[in-house]
Parts: C-alpha cells; sequence; structure tokens
C-alpha cells in the first residue's frame, strides 16, 4: 500500500489471468482475525507470508480452497552471520499471525474437462470462510509462541492427507534455533504442539541456521495402510575454514505429527515424544553424524539421495575433486515405523557406474564447499536429473539411472558443463599456447617448471643436440614422408601444431569479478575450457596482474609479453577473518595468488594485511630469473595505498629487490607512483624511495615530487584514463624530406583526467 503499513493480494483466474474479486488487505485480514501488532517486537506492517492450496483428490474440491497465513512483520534486524558480514531479516512472531480460509466460487457453466481428466475451472469471486489467529493450546509450548522468526525462513508443511492441517518451520534470529508447530487445524487457527529445535542437535559442525526448504514427500508402506513422510533439507554454516562452507543435511517430518491421527502424542508429553517424528537422516557407519555435505537432493520415487562433497581423504590438493555420492534408504528399515518407535532412519551407499566428478581438479574442485546448491530437474521410478550449481557459477547436469530395488548399480552420467561466469567478463588476458620445450639434458636436475626447462634448452650445446634429433627424426623416423603427406592433406593435429608455431593458438585467460572466478579458454579449440579457478568470494574486487611497468613485447626475458605465463591475482578484502594476529572485525586484507596463466598451476598464495584502501596498483618483474620458492612468486607488486603508504606483495626480500631493481634501473630516474583524492581533487606524483626505518617493518616510502588541485567547487572528476602497458607504435620512425629519421614514441607517464565544471561555477563562467 502507499503508507508501507499494508499489503494487498490480488487473486487471478488460471485460465485467462483475469484478477478475482477485490483485492485482499492483509491489515484488513488481521483485524477480522483480531490480531494486533505487537510493540514488543516492534512490528508495524501486514504481510502477506505464505499460502497452501487444496490437495485433496475430489474433483470438485481441488484448487477451490486457499490458506493464506497473514502477519504483523517489524523492522530489519541484524541477525548473527560469519565474521565481517552484516545480514539484516525482517522480524515476526507466530504470536502476531492469523490463518485465512479463502473459499474461491466458480462461474456458473464455466467447468468443463480439458481431456486429461483435470477439471478447468474459471472463478468469478470468493468468500472469506475464516480468520482465526494462530494458537498453540499446548501450554509447554508456550516458548515457541514468543520467540521471534525470521519471516523470510518461514516455511507450510502442508499435510498430504488433510487439507484443514500443516505444520509451520522458522529459523529464530539467533540462528540457533528451529521453531515448529504442529498439528495447525487451520479453521480454527489452533496448533497442538510446539518444539525449538537446537542447533547442535541438528548438525554438530553448524554455527548458523541459513535456509529451510521442503523438498518432497516419501510414503512408506505398512500392513496397517500407508505412511506418508516429508523431506526437509536444512542449511548450516560451518564458518571454520578461511571461507565459510555451507552444510545441508536431510530430514524427514512424519505426516501424522501434523494430522495428529492418534499414534503420536500431542499433549503434555509431546516435548518427550518429539524425537519420533522429527529425525535427521544420514549412514548408520561411525563418524558419519559428522559427514560434511555441500548440497543433497533425494528423489522419492527412485529411493536415491545423491550428495556433493570433496575428497576428504586424498591429501595430495592438485589431485582432489568434488564428487557425488549416492545413497538408498535401508531396505530393512521401514521408515513410517522407524520415526514412531524412536530408532534413527539410515541410509546406505549405493554402488555406482560412470562419471561421478562434478567439478576436477583443473575447474577448482580441490576445496570444500564449492557445490552450493542442487536442483531437481526431473525424479520418476527410473532415476533422477540434477543440476549442481557451485561457488563461481559453474553448472552441471548429472543423469542417476537404477532399479528402486537396489540390487543394480546406479549408472551416473554427466549431461552438461557451464561456466556462466563467463556472462560477466570483466578483464582478459591472452597468452601463446606454448608447450615445454623437450628437455634433451641426460635428465638430472629435471624440473617441473617450465621456464626453467625452457631457458636451459636455449643453451647451445642443448640447441645442438635439439636440432641433430630433429634431423635424425626426419630422414630416419618418417618426417620426412609425414610432411609430404601433410602438404596434401593437412591434418587437425597439424593445424594445431601450425596454429602453435606461428602464434595463433592462445589461450585466453578471464576474469569475472562479479562471480569471484577466473576461466582459462583455448581459443584454437572452440573455445575449451583449459582450467578454471575461484577467487576469494568475500572480495570486493579482484585484479589480475601480469608483467613489468617497462614492458616490452620484445623483452628477453619475457617480462610481460605475450609468452610469460606466470602473474597474480589480487582480491581485495574489506573485512577479513583470514590474518593471523589481527582484529577480525576491523583487518582489512589482501588475498595474493600466484599461478601459471596456462595451466592453472599455483605455486604460492597468502592473505596479507592492509593497512588502507588500495589506489594503484604497480606491476613488478625481475630481470633475473629464480625458481619459486614459498611464498614467493616471480610476479611482484608494489600496492599504493589511500593514507599514502605503499606495500610490497609478496612482502620478501627477493621482492623487495626487485623494487630496488626497478627504483635504481640504469637509464631511469626513479619508481613514480601517484595518488588521485575525487573528493578534494588532488592529484599527487610521488616517488618510492627506500625508507630509514631501524626495524624494516616498513622498507619503502612515499616522498611527493608534486601536487596539483581540481578545485571541487569548480570542477569534478569523471573518468581517469591510462595509456595500455607495452603499447607499441606501429611506424616508430618517418623518412623527412632531408633523409633525416623523425622518430615517434609514446609516453608511458600520461594520465588523461576527464572533468566537469559544477553547476555553480558553470553559472559564473556563463555570465
Amino acid at each position: 500500500s502507499k503508507s508501507g503499513q499494508d499489503e494487498n493480494l490480488i487473486l487471478h483466474n488460471p485460465q485467462n489471468g483475469t484478477p478475482i474479486g477485490k483485492p485482499l488487505s492483509a491489515k484488513t485480514l488481521l483485524g477480522k482475525a483480531k490480531v494486533s501488532a505487537s510493540k514488543k517486537f516492534k512490528l508495524e506492517r501486514a504481510r502477506f507470508l505464505d499460502m497452501a492450496t487444496s490437495s485433496s483428490s475430489s474433483p470438485d474440491w481441488k484448487g477451490s480452497s486457499i490458506a493464506i497465513l497473514v502477519g504483523w512483520s517489524g523492522v530489519q534486524n541484524d541477525v548473527p552471520s560469519v565474521k565481517g558480514e552484516k545480514i539484516s531479516k525482517t522480524i515476526g512472531s507466530y504470536s502476531n499471525m492469523a490463518w485465512i480460509h479463502v473459499q474461491l466460487t466458480p462461474s456458473s457453466n464455466e467447468i468443463g474437462n480439458n481431456g486429461n481428466n483435470d477439471i478447468d475451472v474459471s472463478y468469478g469471486n470468493y468468500q472469506v470462510i475464516n480468520a482465526s489467529p494462530l494458537k498453540i493450546t499446548d501450554s509447554t509450548s508456550s516458548s515457541v509462541t514468543s520467540t521471534p522468526l525470521i519471516l523470510s525462513s518461514l516455511r507450510i508443511v502442508p499435510s498430504i492427507t488433510s487439507f484443514s492441517n500443516l505444520a509451520l518451520l522458522a529459523i529464530a534470529p539467533s540462528t540457533y534455533e528451529v521453531a515448529m508447530i504442529t498439528h495447525i487445524d487451520i479453521t480454527s487457527g489452533k496448533g497442538m504442539g510446539g518444539k525449538l529445535w537446537q542447533m547442535d542437535g541438528l548438525h554438530p559442525y553448524w554455527r548458523f541456521i541459513s535456509s529451510i526448504h521442503i523438498m518432497d514427500h516419501a510414503t512408506s508402506t505398512e500392513t496397517s495402510g500407508s505412511q506418508t513422510n516429508h523431506i526437509i533439507k536444512i542449511a548450516g554454516i560451518d564458518d571454520r575454514y578461511p571461507t565459510p562452507r555451507r552444510i545441508e543435511s536431510l530430514f524427514l517430518l512424519s505426516d501424522r505429527a501434523i494430522i495428529n491421527s492418534g499414534e503420536i502424542p500431542l499433549d503434555s508429553s509431546y516435548a518427550k515424544e518429539n524425537k519420533k517424528i522429527f529425525h535427521r537422516v544420514y549412514g548408520s557407519s561411525k563418524g558419519d553424524e559428522e559427514a560434511l555435505y555441500d548440497a543433497l537432493t533425494t528423489c522419492p520415487s527412485a529411493g536415491l539421495v545423491v550428495t556433493a562433497s570433496v575428497e576428504e581423504d586424498i591429501t595430495d590438493l592438485t589431485k582432489k575433486e568434488t564428487m557425488a555420492s549416492i545413497f538408498r534408504f535401508n531396505e530393512e528399515t521401514n521408515v513410517a515405523t522407524t520415526l514412531l518407535s524412536g530408532k534413527r532412519v539410515t541410509w546406505s551407499n549405493q554402488a555406482k557406474e560412470g562419471d561421478v566428478t562434478i567439478i576436477p581438479s583443473s575447474r577448482g574442485g580441490t576445496e570444500g564447499g564449492l557445490v552450493e546448491y542442487s536442483h531437481l530437474v526431473d525424479c520418476d521410478e527410473k532415476g533422477m536429473t540434477l543440476v549442481f550449481v557451485s561457488r563461481g557459477g559453474m553448472t552441471v547436469g548429472f543423469r542417476f539411472d537404477g532399479s528402486s530395488d537396489g540390487d543394480s548399480a546406479v549408472v551416473t552420467t554427466k549431461l552438461w558443463n557451464s561456466e556462466e561466469a563467463l556472462g560477466s567478463v570483466s578483464s582478459a588476458v591472452f597468452l601463446d599456447e606454448t608447450h615445454v620445450i623437450e628437455d634433451v639434458s641426460d635428465g638430472t636436475n629435471q624440473s617441473e617448471d617450465e621456464e626453467e626447462v625452457a631457458l636451459r634448452n636455449l643453451q647451445f650445446s642443448n640447441r645442438i643436440q635439439a636440432q641433430m634429433i630433429s634431423l635424425k627424426n626426419f630422414f630416419f623416423g618418417g618426417g620426412m614422408l609425414s610432411s609430404l603427406a601433410s602438404m596434401a592433406l593437412l591434418s587437425d593435429e597439424k593445424k594445431a601444431e601450425r596454429d602453435i608455431a606461428f602464434g595463433f593458438a592462445k589461450v585466453s585467460v578471464m576474469l569475472s569479478d562479479a562471480m569471484h572466478r577466473i576461466i582459462a579458454l583455448d581459443t584454437a579449440k572452440k573455445g575449451r575450457v583449459v582450467w578454471s579457478m575461484n577467487l576469494h568470494p568475500e572480495a570486493s574486487w579482484h585484479k589480475i596482474v601480469r608483467g613489468g611497468q617497462f614492458m616490452s613485447l620484445s623483452d628477453p626475458h619475457g617480462n610481460g609479453g605475450v609468452h610469460d605465463h606466470e602473474m597474480m591475482t589480487l582480491s581485495y578484502l574489506p573485512f577479513s577473518s583470514g590474518v593471523a594476529g589481527k582484529s577480525l572485525e576491523s583487518t582489512a586484507a589482501m588475498q595474493w595468488k600466484c599461478f601459471d596463466g596456462t595451466s592453472g598451476r599455483v605455486f604460492s598464495e597468502k592473505i596479507v594485511p592492509m593497512p588502507s584502501e588500495v589506489t594503484q596498483i604497480v606491476p613488478l618483474r625481475s630481470s633475473i630469473h629464480h625458481s619459486h620458492d614459498a611464498n614467493e612468486c616471480r610476479q611482484v607488486v608494489v600496492l599504493v595505498h589511500a593514507d599514502n603508504s605503499v606495500s610490497v606483495v609478496p612482502d620478501t626480500a627477493r621482492s623487495h629487490s626487485v623494487v630496488d631493481e626497478a627504483i635504481s634501473a640504469t637509464g631511469r630516474n626513479g619508481l613514480f607512483v601517484h595518488t588521485l583524492n575525487r573528493q578534494s581533487g588532488e592529484f599527487r606524483a610521488l616517488r618510492v624511495a627506500r625508507t630509514t626505518a631501524i626495524d624494516g617493518s616498513h622498507p619503502f616510502e612515499l616522498v611527493t615530487v608534486g601536487t596539483t588541485i581540481f578545485d571541487p567547487n569548480q570542477e569534478s572528476i569523471i573518468d581517469v584514463s591510462y595509456p595500455q602497458r607495452g603499447e607499441v607504435i606501429q611506424s616508430p620512425s618517418t623518412v623527412l624530406g632531408d633523409d633525416a629519421l623523425l622518430l615517434k614514441y609514446l609516453n608511458p607517464h600520461l594520465v588523461a583526467i576527464v572533468t566537469e565544471a559544477t553547476a555553480s561555477f558553470f553559472v559564473i563562467c556563463s555570465n
């Protein structure tokens, strides 16, 4: 509504979309139920919270009744979450809610059959049959009624056998409890029992409860009839890791607790008996209770449960992968009788055949918590189709086929995968797709590092030896015949060799700032994904850094040319919990990763504290080759901060020597940087110099060279632009009339600043 204190609900005909009657007002319905706003929780807005439609199989009853839950909500309140992150949620409570029973009136002479034995009904109006406040009759459950709730987490569990009965679940603002009310009669608004489920009883490793999802229902046949159990998925957050991990668990809620058919006591002994109607499901082996599943989905028709988690028993991180596991409810376990007897429902591992790798190690699958969600696309007695969504936007489709008896193995098929981060690429770097030159040495001191192997093979003796091997293969190894054949018909393999030899084959390393992910594509193979890597999901920005300040494409050391594969990513964390010895709430940090752009191999990475925001990034490379060590990287970065301080990444003695080399390089007059304050309009040119600090904690400082002011009273800075590093002139010289040469060059130190006159100053200029 215009006042912001009420919401309107408009019902539409399913056939033509025309409105049914007048809009329903949440505030009016709460008044009809005599439910007033609570001053205790500062509830002031009337809202429609959820609704459930009739599920009766009677054609005359189908779809003709709606149960609407309305309630009062308050202002946004902060709820507990991972450190460094603030989350606000709208709060309410069960005591400020009401059930509204709405009966739809069919239009005359508009009830017909659509040929599929379904009744097509056009509704002309509706009638509010009943409006009742939500109350719990069990006095021992009064704490559930008064407990505040996160309204966005509220879920309705309607009974399959009785439309008038349902249950409610919601997360408390502490995020440590789940509040449940069972056997709610919407005609009277009364609930027979309530329970607050503590987080420790749901999963031992949860620190916060994040979401509730009502998945489906499964029926277990008994001698006395059938029993329906609602499948509920609850997710929690485990923040023991540097990156918080979302963990999902599966629960069963007995439908008998919702309809109260007599088997479940819901009187004063309800608190003692509630374990029989709500159970977490996991394996029967030791330690299964502590299993960590990033995502799980069940198909009741096939009796399968599929989970996603990383292989914990592999110690080599480069070989770890995020895998799918398949479970089946134990055959000897009757879910219904097990719940009623107070025993725990269990599942067992199901044999499988086929590919179960969701995220391979080359696509960033070496960490836990990568799969964020799993969506059930199709479910039948033959199997299920799933889509897994991972952190960074990678989606993977799977099909699981197996018999319902569980005797045969489940056949798994990976249907497709897609990198959604390619739709939000913020920057890209192109690298030559080159292969490691064959090592023709005697096999001693061989290295896995591509650059070291290449440098060794460039030695004169190794070059001669390689040419002799090539000549021998040409005459005696069939190379001559192969060359003649290739002239007639160039195979795909030869085309690939040609593309690599002439520099046509490239690897495009692309950064998606929005999705916190890097993807590398092979341009010579129709954009095939070579590798991908996740970046820190809590970073406010990411940057790819490569090359040196004075980059040249003809640099013999490859310091920034297309042949240089080593690069670094910077991820800025405004509030980081991963910096040892620092305040968890107030420490900004930078995570850097040093990696090979063609293979995705990570050489080193670390999270380091930052004194203030970063205003400029200066890439540097050493002219001296060195091998990889822990916490080292050949790519060095100088960071200029808003407080006019400077830091070096990685912060090591070797990196400091690279900065010293840039400061005192022959033919250069120093290393210069600058800062630009858009608010004050100050542009400050600075020179990097060695500091005289004795403790060595700040080896470099910034010395002001000059400043200029763009008066904010007269003009505002709109944009700033710089020339591309390594940009070349196609014609570096021109012959003049007297045969002299006019040499042309680009000044790499230029900066273009665009300003706009302020309104007040524009008036003065106009006059």
